[in-house]
């Protein structure tokens, strides 16, 4: 069998003899939730466990990205518990 090989014209997948293959780039909920909570982290210096739970599997599936999720999370549960210029800053 021959090795796969990366070829210069198709920069993102990987030709296997037949067909070029394509990693999936999206990332896994944990990595992604990773994420979502170093946006919180900027913001507010705390971590998104420190707070009210969000629906982050459901931000994730809708394919939102870490910043837009945190911005939900703020919309849909915490807006009423902190001020809206601290997280809008």
């Amino acid at each position: 069998m021959k090795t796969p090989q990366v070829k210069p014209d198709w920069p993102t997948g990987i030709y296997n003899g037949r067909t070029v293959i394509v990693p999936d780039k999206t990332p896994t909920f944990d990595a992604w939730l990773k994420q979502c909570d170093k946006v919180v982290m900027g913001k507010l210096g705390l971590s998104l466990h420190d707070l009210a739970d969000a629906d982050w599997r459901g931000y994730y599936e809708d394919e939102l990205s870490p910043s837009d999720a945190c911005d939900c999370a703020f919309d849909d549960m915490w807006s009423d518990d902190m001020p809206h210029d601290l997280w809008r800053s």
